[in-house]
């Protein structure tokens, strides 16, 4: 009988555990999380073109003093040159779309009007044209501008050179520069054919060049800057520290 009891008492207490593993106050915190990378891109928009096709083609079928009644797309260039006001050259500007680059840095998310591709024809020492343009950040980072590059390829008897539309003796130093998302900067692309070169030639007749220039813009953030780890770095400087947690 006192077995039975003690059984039956253990039964009890067995239970009366049970029972409280099971009734154990609990609450859950949970992290619901979105994250979405931003775009890095780049346009070229607003073209402006100053001398473009048709120029100077012959006796025949051209037309020395202008395009059209008024004149148009007359080789203007040198001020107090008495022998200037003639269409003999031209430079005709394109904006075109380039091939997305799917896996790489440049994916061209919002735009890919990333080329300028430009003609320079019948041109001639003292030739001097330019194009007024546009850059803007169409994406959703601020980026900054790496050195101007494909300048290997540019003739000796070519000057290229970005200049500042409001102020044309102002020499544009887009290196380092950043450039907002929505925002825009205007450039001026001058070229001038020139005469006399550094080896001590002349600018050749009949000479053609084909060259490329590529004005790269990173995350604002990774210019000029070291690789940046791919992990989580603390601790790390805000400039806005937070204040201590409570215990």
């Amino acid at each position: 009988m006192k077995k039975i009891k003690v059984l039956a008492l253990t039964l009890v207490f067995a239970f009366a555990a049970l029972g409280g593993a099971y009734a154990l106050w609990f609450d859950t915190l949970y992290v619901d999380a979105t994250a979405k990378t931003g775009i890095v891109d780049l346009e070229w928009a607003d073209l402006h073109q100053v001398d473009p096709d048709p120029n100077y083609t012959g006796y025949e079928d051209g037309d020395v003093y202008g395009t059209d009644d008024g004149h148009d797309g007359l080789d203007t260039m040198d001020p107090g040159n008495p022998n200037e006001n003639k269409n003999i050259g031209s430079l005709t500007t394109v904006i075109k779309k380039s091939a997305r680059e799917e896996g790489t840095g440049d994916q061209d998310k919002v735009s890919r009007y990333d080329k300028l591709q430009i003609s320079l024809k019948n041109g001639y020492p003292g030739y001097q044209e330019y194009v007024d343009i546009k850059i803007k950040n169409v994406g959703t980072v601020p980026v900054k501008f790496e050195e101007l590059g494909g300048k290997d390829g540019i003739p000796e008897w070519l000057l290229v050179e970005f200049r500042d539309p409001a102020d044309t003796a102002k020499t544009v130093e887009l290196e380092g520069y950043q450039l907002d998302p929505g925002k825009e900067i205007p450039v001026m692309i001058v070229f001038r054919v020139i005469e006399n070169l550094e080896s001590g030639a002349i600018c050749p007749q009949n000479a053609s060049a084909n060259f490329s220039l590529t004005l790269k813009g990173v995350q604002w953030n990774e210019y000029d800057f070291d690789t940046m780890p791919d992990q989580i770095t603390f601790p790390r400087q805000d400039n806005y520290p937070f204040p201590p947690y409570d215990n």
